[in-house]
């Protein structure tokens, strides 16, 4: 039984997270505050329905006042059919995370055919990587230290063909050309947390998908727009 509190906290807080995402530009294909506090459905506020679940497949990661927390080999799963069509030619991806210390994990993947195209975000050793991995070649763009016990706002984008540039806490860390093609995406697994063994540590409380390149502008929006919304939870953004 959820707490008269807490489902009192959960009731109000859904509501007040619809209105927060129209400051966070349009088009999103997916939003996920991570704020439910209980429950194992992670809830999408793009209006898009792609709600994750936790507990499938693999175990789930816990919810705390500041969002999802994972100790390494637990999950919110995505369903990869709504996904299949969704990223057709580029992709943005913001993740606000607090790594535990140094760590190698996932923090999202989006699925694709074997042979076709996966999209890894992760960090290594406390730093921020999009992998894409296209025909069994991975190609990596590497982002600046994310420190650990330290809420990061880390985004990437990435245009099919072109250039990957990646942004830590609203600005421009990185850019470099990688030669990728797209193909028919399938519905390999596509989730939030471990990836093929590669087991994130620590505090995701946001994630935001895009089916196009954000321009620094539009990253820069972004980054106020979770700076303030979840200064609440007590996550001090730089």
């Amino acid at each position: 039984m959820i707490p008269f509190g807490l489902a009192a906290l959960m009731t109000v807080s859904l509501p007040i997270a619809r209105r927060a995402t129209k400051c966070l530009v349009p088009g999103a294909s997916a939003i996920y505050l991570c704020n439910e506090g209980a429950g194992t459905t992670l809830r999408d506020y793009s209006g898009n329905a792609r709600d994750g679940t936790l507990g499938a497949a693999a175990a789930a990661p816990t919810w705390g006042p500041t969002g999802l927390t994972f100790d390494g080999g637990d999950k919110a799963v995505l369903t990869s059919a709504n996904f299949a069509t969704a990223f057709a030619s580029a992709l943005s991806v913001t993740a606000v995370v607090n790594p535990t210390g140094t760590t190698t994990g996932g923090i999202v993947e989006i699925g694709r055919a074997v042979g076709a195209l996966t999209l890894v975000l992760r960090v290594v050793s406390n730093r921020g990587y999009l992998y894409v991995q296209d025909h069994s070649t991975t190609l990596t763009t590497a982002a600046g230290a994310l420190p650990g016990s330290t809420w990061t706002d880390f985004t990437a984008t990435h245009v099919w063909g072109g250039a990957a540039v990646a942004y830590v806490d609203g600005a421009q860390n990185a850019a470099s050309s990688i030669a990728s093609t797209y193909t028919a995406p399938g519905t390999n697994t596509s989730a939030i947390g471990d990836y093929a063994g590669f087991a994130f540590t620590g505090g995701i409380a946001a994630i935001l998908l895009y089916p196009f390149v954000l321009t620094p502008t539009q990253v820069a929006q972004n980054h106020a727009a979770l700076k303030a919304m979840l200064a609440p939870r007590g996550i001090a953004l730089a």
